[in-house]
């Protein structure tokens, strides 16, 4: 279960690179309606998924749903499974066809036969067994073309992608890093990309490499390094980020190196043997990572695979003594609180791609190999 107002939350982000039009505000209301949820309770239905509201997985009733939140379509993604135990249903069709056999007096049963046994099966079983419901939320910025599912589970990710182009009949686009580069430099540039040994010797296959992997462990060991290091990184308005890794490091040698890893956690942890495993070859593939501003402090975890955001944590919500509750309020203000973070951690990544496709990275690559070898030996 998902909720953008808890105190932690994971985030997938998309582009939904259309201007919406009239017509499309015009049909919104029966859009949704159409591909609202409906309960497979009642139903020998393996699966369910559909809109409701964004507080309440069981209200559907989008004639009366507000979904307009200050500029932002919210709404509530439910998907209801139910999930047929195999050895249960093994057990079953065990049973039927033994009983097949005693009725036709037949040691042989035909394969068809069989497939039609074990769907009755399912399908007896499965009025038994009720759906498990899963309920999660969905913000859309509407003005800055962002929209922002809070999952990150990747069966979850591509059901929702499903509803939302049957919905809308748009495109999402999840955000990553090659997208990043992409933006900032076209596709021709963006796509040359090589890897790199900060230390050791790399022995994986680039040629099978997609670049979200290979940007996504050098932009972690790069952001580690420049912390150790006391590297300052600045917005686009010269205005210098507040950040720091934290707690737990992760380094590995990728999917095409085995999965040996390292791994350091604790708030006072100086990172001596995740430093130790980079200088055998290995990068950060996942870390923690603290941010601040004048608005307080954000902790979140980045992985190397993908841009998805991990347990979130915004500054708390502080509601003024006295003051009626006001549930849009408290969203908006979280909101903003998440495009905040979000907006420092697009800050870092177009930090390191501008310098990842730039000659300096030979540079940087050589101060990165420098300091590891250096921590390393003591």
């Amino acid at each position: 279960m998902g909720n953008f107002l808890s105190r932690t939350t994971n985030i997938t982000r998309y582009k939904v690179n259309v201007d919406l039009s009239q017509d499309f505000w015009d049909s919104l209301r029966s859009k949704l309606a159409e591909h609202a949820f409906h309960s497979i309770d009642d139903e020998p239905s393996l699966v369910s998924f559909g809109w409701t509201s964004f507080d309440d997985m069981l209200d559907t009733d989008f004639p009366t749903i507000t979904y307009d939140r200050g500029g932002y379509i919210c709404v509530g993604f439910r998907i209801d499974t139910r999930r047929l135990p195999a050895a249960v249903v093994k057990k079953d069709f065990d049973i039927a066809v033994k009983e097949e056999r005693q009725l036709t007096q037949k040691n042989f049963i035909s394969r068809d036969r069989k497939n039609e046994l074990k769907e009755q099966v399912k399908l007896r079983l499965m009025s038994k067994v009720p759906p498990v419901p899963e309920f999660f939320q969905v913000i859309w910025d509407v003005q800055k073309k962002n929209v922002y599912f809070n999952s990150t589970s990747n069966s979850k990710i591509k059901t929702f992608e499903k509803l939302f182009l049957d919905s809308f009949d748009f495109m999402l686009v999840e955000i990553s890093l090659s997208g990043m580069a992409v933006d900032l430099f076209g596709v021709e540039k963006a796509s040359t990309l090589e890897d790199v040994a900060f230390a050791g010797v790399s022995d994986n296959d680039l040629r099978v490499r997609c670049n979200d992997e290979i940007l996504g462990r050098d932009f972690l060991t790069w952001l580690l390094w420049c912390d150790e290091v006391g590297i300052d990184i600045a917005d686009d308005n010269g205005d210098i980020l507040s950040f720091s890794v934290q707690q737990r490091v992760v380094a590995d040698r990728g999917t095409l190196g085995g999965r040996e890893t390292v791994a350091v956690s604790g708030p006072e942890n100086d990172f001596l043997e995740a430093i130790s495993g980079l200088a055998s070859g290995k990068k950060v593939s996942k870390a923690s990572l603290w941010l601040g501003s004048e608005e307080g402090d954000w902790t979140l975890t980045l992985k190397a695979d993908d841009a998805r955001v991990y347990a979130l944590k915004t500054p708390k919500i502080l509601k003024e003594e006295g003051a009626e509750e006001d549930p849009d309020g408290q969203l908006l203000e979280k909101i903003y609180l998440i495009e905040k973070a979000l907006a420092m951690l697009d800050t870092l990544y177009a930090s390191f791609i501008k310098i990842r496709y730039s000659e300096d990275w030979a540079t940087q690559v050589k101060g990165i190999a420098s300091w590891i070898k250096s921590v390393a030996n003591g």
